[in-house]
């Protein structure tokens, strides 16, 4: 789909739309990482999971 792409940054991450698109990508096996001006810890957890 993103060819030549294996890591993914999203600003702003912490958004509804953002972490929905960064956890489908990641479940599609990208390698995701993020960042945002503030972190919601019950929404983010997903993110932080190893």
């Amino acid at each position: 789909m993103l060819k030549g792409l294996k890591r993914i940054h999203f600003t702003g991450i912490g958004g509804v739309g953002m972490s929905a698109l960064a956890q489908l990508l990641q479940a599609w096996g990208y390698e995701v990482s993020g960042s945002d001006r503030a972190r919601d810890q019950g929404r983010d957890a997903w993110l932080y999971r190893k």
